[in-house]
């Protein structure tokens, strides 16, 4: 049977069910009957016959897969910033919490110097005792517990707005729907980042 192509419709036609005016008989290893590479794909050209062209913009797994690696890139980043105003090492997070409960559990109580040797008021007390022994001998346990809830209400300050800014800079990658804008996103949210604190 004769394969044939309409310049017309555009379209391979059978002889005897479509209309078969205008048409061009195809041989079988004509391009049409092989399988595509990738990137790829058929098209119509100016003389009405087939061809091939390629598929312009990227794919959309390769989009996503930026997506994800730009989100980790911010989360790296986010990271990093936290690092400039915390103490890196093993236990240290669970430290700053005990050191922040027991302070607000002092400033609760009236700041109680008499119960300062207490176990509950411990980092209250060595905050205190670091102060006191080193250069300001007349710090109260008061002053040191108010400190340690200062430097704490300024963390959380400043951890919110990195975790703000990394939300939202996620969030507008994912957003995206080509590897350029993913990548003005993740380069605009990581520029935001590098302007909290010192660099």
């Amino acid at each position: 049977m004769s394969k044939l192509w309409s310049k017309k419709l555009h379209a391979l036609v059978i002889e005897g069910i479509h209309d078969t005016e205008n048409t061009v008989t195809l041989d079988d290893n004509h391009f049409i009957f092989s399988p595509l590479p990738e990137g790829k794909r058929f098209a119509v050209g100016v003389d009405d016959m087939p061809m091939i062209e390629t598929i312009l913009g990227e794919p959309t797994q390769t989009v996503e897969a930026l997506k994800v690696q730009y989100d980790a890139e911010i989360d790296a980043k986010a990271s990093k910033v936290r690092a400039r105003f915390v103490t890196p090492g093993v236990g240290q997070d669970a430290v700053y919490v005990e050191k922040e409960r027991q302070a607000r559990k002092f400033a609760e109580a009236g700041y109680p110097a008499a119960d300062i040797d207490l176990p509950v008021y411990g980092y209250v007390k060595s905050e205190w005792n670091a102060r006191k022994n080193v250069d300001l001998p007349t710090t109260t346990p008061q002053e040191a517990a108010e400190i340690i809830l200062a430097l704490a209400n300024l963390w959380h300050a400043i951890a919110a707005n990195i975790e703000e800014v990394k939300v939202a800079g996620k969030r507008s990658v994912d957003a995206t729907m080509s590897a350029a804008d993913a990548k003005e996103k993740r380069d605009l949210a990581i520029a935001v980042l590098d302007l909290i604190g010192p660099p």
